[in-house]
């Protein structure tokens, strides 16, 4: 057996993929593919992805979109139905912050609550037997950012145990799944917990568990600071806010 690691930006963010098998490098390459074949579908901030083809057909029509596609967004719209937190239709609000890119803002309220009238989950019209998905008033905007990193991860395990992988760990911008056994027989996984504001690698802990997934978001990776403060990028659905 031999392990191989791959570290590249993708997603938005910093990814790393590290496999043990007896042939790394085609499980490391597929799942490269994959992830590049995901954001065609998932990514908000491609103009020609399936997501961004709803969005510009909001308030106009309803979209036939990919099989996968539409599995994860039916998905999204349920859950965000339950109202417990998570809102795919949260994208009018993060594209008028834009915290992460250059053109960050921090918005006027009458702005943001112009906004929230446009990210009611109920106002996604979803069609099982055409696979289509429509958004009803102009200017809604699906963001699968929350929700497709864990979907991506998924799919690259899986493929990675089609292919025989002993052992990996998927780390998708903080969004980390491990893959087997841990690297020493008889051990945990060990998952560093990065300390907040702190130089990276500095760990706040290290946790010691079973093949799972371990997500975090950090309020110190992106952020924008003006005269008038500072804010995150993790926004609430219910008041607009970070």
């Amino acid at each position: 057996m031999r392990r191989a690691t791959k570290n590249y930006y993708a997603l938005g963010t910093h990814v790393t993929l590290s496999v043990e098998a007896s042939r790394p490098d085609p499980a490391l390459a597929r799942a490269a593919r994959l992830i590049g074949y995901y954001e065609t579908l998932l990514s908000a901030n491609s103009a020609s992805s399936e997501v961004s083809r709803i969005n510009q057909a909001a308030g106009a029509e309803p979209v036939l979109v990919n099989p996968i596609a539409y599995r994860l967004i039916r998905d999204a719209v349920v859950i965000s139905r339950s109202k417990k937190g998570f809102n795919a239709a949260i994208g009018p609000l993060v594209q008028l912050w834009r915290i992460g890119f250059d053109d960050a803002q921090r918005p006027d309220p009458a702005a943001i609550a112009s906004c929230l009238e446009l990210t009611d989950p109920t106002q996604i019209k979803l069609d099982d037997a055409r696979r289509s998905v429509f958004l009803r008033h102009p200017g809604m905007r699906l963001d699968l950012g929350a929700i497709a990193k864990g979907y991506i991860a998924d799919a690259i395990k899986q493929a990675w145990q089609d292919e025989g992988v002993e052992s990996g760990v998927i780390d998708l911008g903080g969004n980390i799944l491990t893959v087997g056994p841990g690297p020493r027989p008889g051990e945990y996984w060990h998952i560093g917990v990065q300390k907040p504001f702190a130089e990276r690698g500095r760990p706040l802990g290290v946790l010691r568990l079973p093949p799972c997934s371990v997500v975090t978001s950090g309020i110190y990776e992106r952020s924008l600071t003006t005269p008038q403060g500072s804010w995150h990028h993790i926004l609430d659905p219910r008041t607009g806010y970070p």
